[in-house]
């Protein structure tokens, strides 16, 4: 939010401290390092902060995200695909930031097809370029026929229009809420 206060900040900190360690927050969309450091004054389950003197609570969460979506996506083309690896699956990511470029990435190094789009689609574009996939205008990704569609943009990206456009078995991104409603999931 473009609004935040420190007093904003003092009470998301606060609430995240009350949860105990169930949850801990990180710098992720609308959110900075500056932020983090804001609501570490509160509470320690805290992630992503500036990375000068921050140990392993500092920098960048998005090469671990990415990580962990790989991952995921790996067991989920191993159950739901029947396949014991990532070579020649196709999967087309929508989102070439820290997560989806990341995911990207780890994708090629074990052979996968890739397809990305992006709303800045030059980076979409120099990243297909750079791993030896493909670009597409981000209004089209979800239209591509592929193995994996790996929402990493915003969330709320499954709704009632865009299932039925989906061409993918299965569905694994990293992308914040990815169900516009509960629903959608099944």
């Amino acid at each position: 939010a473009r609004d935040k206060s420190p007093e904003m900040m003092a009470a998301f900190g606060d609430a995240i401290e009350a949860l105990g360690g169930a949850y801990v927050t990180a710098e992720d969309v609308g959110m900075s390092e500056a932020d983090m450091a804001a609501i570490a004054k509160r509470t320690s389950y805290v992630t992503g902060l500036p990375a000068e003197g921050a140990g392993d609570r500092g920098g960048d969460p998005g090469p671990h995200t990415s990580r962990g979506v790989f991952l995921g996506v790996k067991e989920a083309v191993r159950t739901a695909l029947g396949k014991g690896s990532v070579a020649g699956v196709h999967v087309a990511i929508q989102g070439t930031g820290s997560v989806g470029g990341g995911l990207a990435r780890h994708l090629a190094a074990e052979g996968a097809r890739l397809t990305l789009a992006d709303i800045d689609e030059a980076r979409a574009g120099r990243l297909a370029d750079e791993l030896g996939g493909e670009s597409v205008p981000a209004d089209a990704i979800m239209q591509v026929d592929c193995d994996v569609f790996s929402p990493c943009a915003l969330g709320a990206i499954l709704d009632d229009d865009s299932i039925t456009r989906l061409r993918a078995p299965v569905v694994a991104g990293g992308a914040n809420n990815q169900l516009a409603r509960p629903e959608h999931g099944d």
